[in-house]
C-alpha cells in the first residue's frame, strides 16, 4: 500500500512540474531598473572631498581617537 501511494505521489508531482516547466514565463523581465542605466553618479570631485576635510579638521570635527577606546577588563577583574 505505501509503495502504490508513494509512487502515485511521485507520478502526480512529476505531471504537475512538467506542466509547470513547459508553460510560459508570464513575467515580463525583460526591462532594465530605468532609475540607474544610463545616469551615472555625479558626486563630488576629489578636490572637494580634501576641501571639506580640511575645513572640518580646522573646525575640530576630525578626531583619530576611537571614542570606545577604553582598556579591556575581563569578566572576573578584580578590583582592588
Amino acid at each position: 500500500m505505501k509503495k502504490t501511494l508513494a509512487t502515485a505521489l511521485l507520478m502526480s508531482l512529476a505531471a504537475l512540474s512538467a506542466g509547470a516547466s513547459a508553460s510560459q514565463n508570464i513575467e515580463p523581465n525583460n526591462v532594465p531598473f530605468q532609475g540607474v542605466y544610463g545616469t551615472p553618479y555625479e558626486g563630488p570631485t576629489r578636490a572637494q572631498v580634501q576641501a571639506e576635510l580640511a575645513a572640518a579638521k580646522a573646525a575640530g570635527q576630525v578626531s583619530n581617537v576611537e571614542p570606545n577606546d577604553l582598556p579591556f577588563s575581563g569578566a572576573y577583574h578584580r578590583v582592588n
